[in-house]
């Protein structure tokens, strides 16, 4: 084998070991490859890996954005933001985030988080609990408006609950 086939199949085998521990952007995946190998081996992986769908920062992103809106719900400016971070398109983005539009409803997705994680509060006085969900909320990037109305409305189930029992 030539040199150059010995560092392109090098770097292959380099960015294959990366694909198995986790998905990368095409940016993610190019940084990597440039701390040991020269650009041109780097642009030509990087093509291949394209080719073969193994690279696809549209398809990182669907998944990326199901998997954040299940674990931790945040804004579409935030998960626009780390998305962008992490090297895709900002246009890609966008087209990926509208069709996560009504999951991405800030009022909506604010009020799933809270009742996922509503039995975290239910044994404190009224105000340590609200001010704990809003501060859950606020680290997570939403509007106070929205916020306080989450709060509200999930505190006032969580009362509902309470006298139902």
């Amino acid at each position: 084998m030539a040199e150059a086939e010995e560092l392109v199949h090098q770097a292959r085998q380099v960015g294959l070991g990366l694909l198995s521990a986790c998905d990368r952007t095409m940016r993610e995946m190019r940084e990597r490859l440039a701390e040991k190998f020269p650009a041109a081996i780097v642009d030509q992986v990087v093509a291949d890996f394209a080719r073969l769908h193994l690279l696809d920062d549209g398809r990182l992103a669907r998944h990326w954005v199901e998997s954040r809106l299940t674990r931790r719900p945040a804004p579409p400016a935030r998960l626009a933001e780390e998305l962008e971070a992490r090297g895709v398109d900002p246009e890609l983005v966008a087209g990926v985030l509208e069709g996560f539009t009504e999951s991405l409803e800030p009022e909506a997705a604010a009020l799933a988080f809270l009742r996922r994680q509503k039995r975290r509060y239910a044994g404190l006085q009224a105000d340590k609990a609200r001010r704990r969900m809003f501060g859950m909320l606020a680290r997570r990037g939403y509007e106070q408006e929205t916020a306080l109305k989450a709060v509200a409305q999930v505190w006032q189930e969580m009362q509902d609950d309470v006298e139902g029992d």
